[in-house]
């Protein structure tokens, strides 16, 4: 039990929609990493065409750059659960029907595009109407070990996901995707099961224009100055990072690194990642909102040069170790904090422009350290992008509200108090 103020919380863990919903969760983001894995392979098996394979992958990603904006402002308006159900319905159907075609033998290049635009659609909103729901589940108090309990079961989908999908695509090309499709029968299972309601009530007025709703969204988290801040930190850090992968092969490729011993490096990431998760709660009881994310922030920094100097894959290995534990140590912080201020009303909003301005620098941040790695090598792309991070970090450090700001569980108790 955990108690804050006069208010005892019971364990997430005896919470049993949390469970469901968990549960549910942690199956489908195994599925997807296995069919992500398998889903570049199929599409070249298929096509023999790495531009086709290309094509296919970017298509996968142009819903979210699509509907993100309109799917948060939806999901403000409809009943979450139905958005969830629904959006597993249809991935389960999207999936199932690739070992379908693969069996009678008409499967296409054009029919995995169609399936990779559903799935990333589908997708977005899920993931938007689940993050609008979860603090229905559990006490906003709750908010860090649930994000905590998510991001490791996400890290180590991403460790094992990838060698069961090389497994099943081995045995056979459709089943991977067949188990990501059942993986979505269980989440929506799972999400059945779930009693609490995850919304209050619709709160957008019939009639209103989508983009009225879009618009008000944006407005709010503007008129936030903390968030509008965070925003600008985390964007910052984001835009700098996405181009990891493409410095890490650059790395290893240096460094002499076979293709296994590069999987394995990768893996060490997911190590790190589920060190982060384990003891993000832990530290979110002790240390104030501010100082937490601070320091996070700070040794986020510091953690980069390191890299550019790895004389060996051992040492390059441990360096990921380390600095892959604070990814879910500020994801989770921040992502607490923002879940916990954002009303009800505006949450599904709120996260969709959040995401927009965040994930959507990745092809941006990629495209820019692909740039500076053919021009400049790995050693000064990792040093310059280092450069706007610390401006960030200094910027945080300087941002006195962020300095004074209280313990997550304090802010909840007094968001609950003043009824946001």
């Amino acid at each position: 039990m955990a108690v804050s103020g006069n208010t005892v919380v019971g364990s997430i863990w005896r919470n049993r929609d949390f469970l469901l919903l968990w549960i549910g969760q942690s199956v489908s983001m195994l599925g997807s990493r296995v069919s992500q894995f398998a889903f570049p392979l199929l599409v070249l098996a298929v096509t023999g065409s790495p531009a086709r394979a290309g094509l296919v992958s970017a298509l996968g990603t142009l819903p979210y750059l699509l509907v993100t904006l309109p799917a948060g402002a939806l999901v403000d308006r409809w009943d979450r659960r139905r958005i969830m159900l629904l959006c597993d319905l249809g991935r389960a159907v999207a999936l199932g029907s690739i070992p379908l075609a693969f069996t009678i033998g008409s499967l296409s290049w054009q029919h995995l595009a169609v399936v990779a635009m559903i799935d990333g659609a589908l997708s977005t909103f899920f993931s938007l109407a689940h993050s609008s729901a979860l603090p229905h589940v559990v006490d906003r108090r709750q908010l860090s070990q649930a994000l905590s309990a998510a991001s490791t079961t996400d890290q180590a989908s991403q460790m094992v996901g990838p060698l069961i999908g090389g497994l099943l695509y081995t045995l056979g090309r459709g089943l991977p995707f067949l188990v990501d499709a059942v993986s979505y029968v269980v989440s929506g299972a799972m999400l059945m099961g779930v009693r609490r309601h995850l919304q209050g009530h619709a709160h957008a007025p019939s009639g209103k224009k989508i983009w009225h709703d879009v618009r008000d969204g944006i407005r709010w988290l503007w008129k936030e100055p903390m968030l509008r801040f965070l925003l600008g930190v985390v964007g910052t850090i984001d835009l700098c990072s996405y181009g990891y992968t493409l410095i890490m092969v650059v790395l290893a490729q240096e460094l002499g690194a076979t293709p296994f011993q590069m999987g394995v490096l990768f893996a060490t990431g997911g190590v790190g990642g589920i060190l982060g998760a384990l003891v993000t709660p832990w530290l979110h009881a002790r240390l104030r909102f501010g100082t937490m994310l601070l320091g996070v922030i700070w040794v986020w920094v510091l953690t980069w040069p390191p890299y550019a100097f790895a004389p060996n894959l051992w040492v390059l290995g441990v360096v990921n170790i380390v600095g892959w534990v604070l990814v879910p140590l500020l994801y989770v912080t921040e992502g607490s904090y923002r879940m916990t201020v954002v009303p009800d009303a505006f949450r599904g909003r709120v996260n969709s422009v959040w995401r927009m301005l965040t994930i959507g620098l990745q092809p941006v941040s990629v495209a820019i350290t692909g740039w500076m790695l053919g021009a400049l090598g790995p050693t000064w792309t990792i040093l310059l992008s280092t450069i706007p991070q610390a401006v960030a970090a200094i910027a945080a450090l300087l941002y006195k509200p962020l300095r004074e700001s209280p313990k997550l569980a304090e802010i909840a108790r007094d968001t609950a108090t003043s009824g946001s």
